[in-house]
C-alpha cells in the first residue's frame, strides 16, 4: 500500500504540500494533493502482485499496466469539459516493498459526485437530470471519437462528478475501459465494473460482446436513480438477489404518469432494455433525444 508519506516523497517533499487519501482499493489508490492554493489528484496503480500462496513470487497484474497507459493516453488526447484533464505530472513508475506501481496525476474536478447529489435531493428538476444525462453522453462521445469501440464499463453515480462552481458534470475513472477491437487489455471471462450499474450483458462476464450500448444501459440506471431517488432494480431492505434477477431481465417500474420526471419515460424505455439491439444504436441519437425532452 502507498501511504501519504510515500506520495510526499514522490513529489519531492516540497514545503506546503498537503496529501489526503481519497480511495484505497485493489485496482488503485487515489490521493488529493493541495499545493499553493491549487488541487489535483494523484493515482497509483499496482501493476504487480504477490502470489497468495507464495508471497515470495511476484507476478504482473494482468492488463493493469496497459490499461493505465491507455487511460493516460486518452486523457492526454481528449479535450472536453465533461472529462478530467491530465494533471501537472505525467505517468511515472514507483517501487515499494519489491512491487512496481504506475502513477499519474489528473485534474481535481470537485467534491460532489452524483451519488452525493442524489442523497441530498439535488436533482429536483428535470432540467438538472437532462444536463447530467447530456454531459455523460458527451463524455462518452468524446471517448468513442478518439478510440472506436470504447466502452467505459463503470458508468455509475460515484464516477460522475459535478464541477466546482459550475453546473457541468464530468465522467471520471476510464481506467477499466474495454476495446472490443483489442480485448487483450483486460481480463476476459471475469466481471469488471460495479454490479448494480452493470448491463445484463456485462453481468454475463464476457460471454456476450459488449459495446457502447452497455454504457447506455448503465447511464439509464443513473438517470432513473437521479430522477426518482431510488434504484430501478434494487430496493432497500430486500434480498439483493431479487434485484439482480430484475437487472438481468431489465424489469423495473416505469416512472409514474403523475411524477414530475415522467417525461423521461420514453428515453429510459430505450435505454433500460435487456437486449442491446433494442437500445439506442448511437450515442448521437441518444443525445438528440435528451435535448428534445
Amino acid at each position: 500500500m502507498i501511504s501519504e508519506n510515500d506520495v510526499l516523497s514522490i513529489l519531492g517533499n516540497q514545503p506546503g504540500v498537503v496529501v489526503d487519501a481519497l480511495e484505497h482499493g485493489g485496482q488503485k489508490q487515489v490521493f488529493l494533493v493541495q499545493h499553493d492554493g491549487g488541487k489535483y489528484v494523484l493515482k497509483m496503480v499496482p501493476i504487480e502482485a504477490r502470489e497468495r500462496d507464495a508471497p515470495d513470487i511476484i507476478v504482473p497484474r494482468s492488463g493493469a499496466e496497459q490499461r493505465t497507459r491507455r487511460e493516460v493516453a486518452l486523457m492526454g488526447s481528449v479535450t472536453s469539459e465533461n472529462l478530467p484533464a491530465l494533471g501537472p505530472r505525467g505517468i511515472f513508475e514507483y517501487s515499494k516493498d519489491g512491487l512496481r506501481f504506475l502513477g499519474f496525476t489528473e485534474e481535481y474536478v470537485g467534491d460532489y459526485s452524483v451519488a452525493k447529489l442524489i442523497k441530498s435531493n439535488y436533482f429536483d428538476s428535470i432540467d438538472k437530470v437532462k444536463l447530467l444525462a447530456r454531459d455523460v453522453v458527451c463524455a462518452l462521445i468524446e471517448y468513442s471519437n478518439f478510440e472506436k469501440g470504447f466502452v467505459h464499463r463503470d458508468v455509475k453515480p460515484g464516477n460522475i462528478v459535478k464541477r466546482d462552481n459550475s453546473d457541468r458534470f464530468v465522467l471520471i475513472d476510464g481506467g477499466i475501459h474495454l476495446l472490443p477491437s483489442n480485448p487483450t487489455i483486460t481480463l476476459t471471462g471475469l466481471f469488471v465494473g460495479t454490479y448494480k450499474y452493470a448491463s445484463p450483458e456485462q453481468l454475463d462476464m464476457g460471454r456476450r460482446l459488449m459495446d457502447m450500448r452497455s454504457d447506455i444501459f448503465s447511464l439509464g440506471v443513473v438517470i432513473y436513480e437521479a430522477a426518482t431517488g431510488h434504484h430501478p432494480f434494487f430496493k432497500k431492505g430486500e434480498d439483493p438477489e431479487l434485484g439482480f434477477e430484475r437487472l438481468r431481465d431489465a424489469v423495473y417500474d416505469p416512472i409514474a404518469d403523475n411524477h414530475s420526471m415522467h417525461a423521461l419515460t420514453p428515453l429510459l424505455s430505450r435505454m433500460l432494455t435487456r437486449r442491446p439491439h433494442t437500445r439506442y444504436s448511437s450515442l448521437e441519437d441518444l443525445k438528440s433525444d435528451i435535448e428534445e425532452i
